[in-house]
């Protein structure tokens, strides 16, 4: 079996840490695997071989779905063999890259697939992982060695700026996103999708899409702002690292803000530190890579508004109220917990074993 791999030109190497571990997991089912970062300077033709030559195609975010030159035709593969797009953020913001193309999407997050079906689009919950070959507790820190350090990455969203993009429909959308946790259930209030017995009433249309993707970034600004103050007012000091981060100094002053650095330096901070501090509305039922990663090197998650994630995670999740109760004993049972529940459940090998049952071996 042959697959092909595409990831776009990603800041900081995040898309391409995911590729790379999503390559290593394949190729040792037996799959042949190319993975092409795609660069709009050069001839697709040079960077990898006719589309249907592959099996099945990945790719992330839908880079380079819209090419349509003689044999990389990805509308006519698509109607052949399967073109699987992975995205790793809602697919609100992404769908104009692959909507009426015969594709497969794979969600992070359950709310996602139920999104994309609505919308007559395959979807499939797939959600984040990491290389069966990268989790190991052997190489996990042990709590005390770890740091003190509780990291919280996140960069700095500006509500006012993304409540402002909202002024011309805030009187008739307002009570609805104020009321919202997430832009789920935003979509809810709205009518865009179902909610309990009722049904949607309201189609998604550009002019909807666009409200709903600024909705959206001014939900994860606000909660961003909220997390920080949180463990501000619990006395809890976090190390913020991300793009512009130092611009939340006035609003939380006590915690450190360090700027944005490449996947592979942020996770040997992540692997040394206590915990990290999660916060993504976005994704309420499903797995975010800042989940996966720390628990798979041995860093414990906390944070609040996370309700999915704490039962998902019930015997390792650490509630925010707990945090300075820690003792070192607790702390290594769950870190055993959490890689195990990675190994078991959550690697890219397990992920496409259940995706294409022919690779189970």
């Amino acid at each position: 079996m042959r697959a092909l791999l595409m990831v776009g030109d990603n800041q900081y190497g995040v898309l391409s840490q995911f590729a790379t571990g999503m390559e290593k997991d394949l190729t040792s089912l037996g799959v042949a695997v190319e993975l092409v970062v795609i660069s709009k300077e050069n001839d697709l033709s040079k960077q990898f071989s006719p589309l249907l030559e592959y099996d099945f195609i990945v790719s992330f975010n839908a880079v380079a779905s819209d090419i349509a030159a003689p044999g990389y035709s990805v509308a006519e593969y698509a109607k052949q063999k399967p073109f699987y797009i992975y995205t790793v953020d809602h697919p609100i913001h992404l769908m104009r890259r692959f909507i009426g193309l015969n594709i497969i999407v794979l969600c992070v997050d359950q709310e996602h697939v139920g999104f994309c079906r609505l919308c007559g689009i395959k979807a499939e919950f797939f959600p984040h992982a990491v290389s069966a070959k990268s989790v190991s507790a052997q190489n996990a820190i042990p709590y005390q060695e770890k740091s003190d350090e509780i990291i919280f990455p996140v960069s700095f969203f500006d509500p006012t700026s993304w409540r402002e993009k909202l002024n011309p429909v805030w009187n008739q959308i307002g009570p609805l996103v104020e009321r919202a946790q997430n832009i789920t259930d935003f979509m809810q209030l709205l009518g865009v999708l179902p909610r309990g017995n009722r049904p949607a009433s309201l189609q998604l249309d550009e002019n909807i899409r666009r409200v709903c993707f600024t909705v959206d970034f001014y939900l994860r600004a606000k909660q961003r702002i909220q997390t920080l103050s949180y463990f501000e007012e619990q006395g809890t000091s976090l190390t913020v690292v991300g793009r512009n981060s130092e611009q939340y100094q006035d609003i939380a002053p006590s915690h450190q803000y360090l700027p944005a650095m490449e996947f592979t330096d942020l996770q040997q901070r992540i692997k040394q530190a206590k915990l990290v501090i999660h916060n993504s509305p976005g994704f309420a039922k499903g797995l975010h890579e800042r989940v996966v990663e720390p628990y798979a090197m041995g860093t414990l998650i906390s944070g609040i508004n996370l309700d999915y994630l704490a039962q998902e995670c019930d015997d390792f999740f650490i509630q925010p109220e707990a945090i300075h109760a820690l003792s070192a004993e607790q702390y290594n049972q769950q870190q055993a917990s959490a890689i195990a529940w990675i190994q078991s459940q959550h690697t890219w090998l397990k992920r496409w074993q259940k995706a294409i049952p022919e690779l189970v071996q």
